[in-house]
Formats: C-alpha cells, sequence, structure tokens
C-alpha cells in the first residue's frame, strides 16, 4: 500500500479518527520520531493497509491491528484476526510510505 504524507496530515487534524486508527502505543512511537512524526504515521498505517490487503480480512477499526517495532528489524503486526505470520517490509520517500505485507493463508 502506499500513503502520502498529505493523507497524515488531514487524519491528524481529527482527534477522533486519530485514536481509532492507531494505539496508544502507535501514538507515543510515532511522536518519539520528532521531525519524522507524520512520516512514522504514515508508514505505520501503510502497514496496517498492506495487511488487510495480504490477508482479505475485514479491520472493524485499524486500531485493531497494532503494528510493533523492535530496536532493529522490521516492524511486526498484532492482530487477533491474524491466523498467520506477516513478513512486513515498508519504505519511506518524502511524501510517500509504502508497505507490503506477505502471508501464508490456510487453504
Amino acid at each position: 500500500d502506499i500513503v502520502h504524507l498529505d493523507d497524515m496530515q488531514h487524519l491528524i487534524e481529527n482527534q477522533i479518527a486519530l485514536n481509532r486508527t492507531f494505539t496508544e502505543e502507535e501514538l507515543q512511537w510515532c511522536q518519539a520520531r520528532g521531525q519524522d512524526y507524520l512520516a512514522a504515521l504514515a508508514r505505520t498505517f501503510a502497514i496496517k493497509e498492506s495487511v488487510i490487503k495480504a490477508t482479505g480480512i475485514a479491520a472493524g477499526y485499524f486500531r485493531s491491528i497494532e503494528v510493533t517495532h523492535q530496536d532493529s528489524g522490521p516492524p511486526s503486526v498484532r492482530w487477533a484476526e491474524l491466523e498467520t505470520a506477516v513478513n512486513i517490509s515498508v519504505s519511506y520517500r518524502h511524501p510517500f510510505a509504502i508497505a507490503v505485507a506477505v502471508c501464508k493463508l490456510p487453504m
């Protein structure tokens, strides 16, 4: 999935939509990025979108999918609906965040 920074700018102007989209932990992680706050939000949103598209599972709220980060390596996803591992690749080049999710679905 691909997300433009302008889309995130509009999202942060609506606190209700922001809180429905991101968990507290995600918001804290993005805010800790300082000047890269908007880019971090865009990357996180792109990851959520890519997971939904890769799995074909509709998310009631984006907030139900949580993107987590380690000190090194790619981000990971926690989602109760997900019964398989998901490999995430995410990239950023101003003004776009791009994420790809690959998973093996049960037959």
